[in-house]
């Protein structure tokens, strides 16, 4: 696993969501990281978030997220506003 993509991914959300992920965002949320990155680097990546005082979510919310995209499909309307939202905060940092 490439530890700089878990790391540029981590400040990503880090950025697009400094006040915290808001429940409605976590499913959908999961959707948009797996477009770019591995099964693997989601584990990684959402084991970092778990742990991480940055983003106050448990270990067994995060993983009733994770069956809930595997059961079922995320909105696509939440997805892009998701997607969105983490968008607008790379463009941010390039601007």
């Amino acid at each position: 696993m490439n530890s700089s993509v878990i790391t540029r991914a981590l400040d990503w959300l880090r950025q697009g969501y400094a006040s915290g992920i808001p429940a409605q965002d976590y499913v959908p949320l999961l959707e948009v990281l797996h477009r770019r990155l591995t099964d693997a680097e989601v584990a990684q990546l959402v084991r970092l978030i778990a742990e991480s005082e940055d983003f106050p979510v448990s270990g067994p919310t995060i993983e009733h997220a994770v069956q809930q995209r595997l059961l079922l499909k995320p909105d696509e309307a939440d997805v892009e506003r998701v997607a969105t939202r983490l968008a607008r905060t790379v463009q941010a940092a390039e601007g």
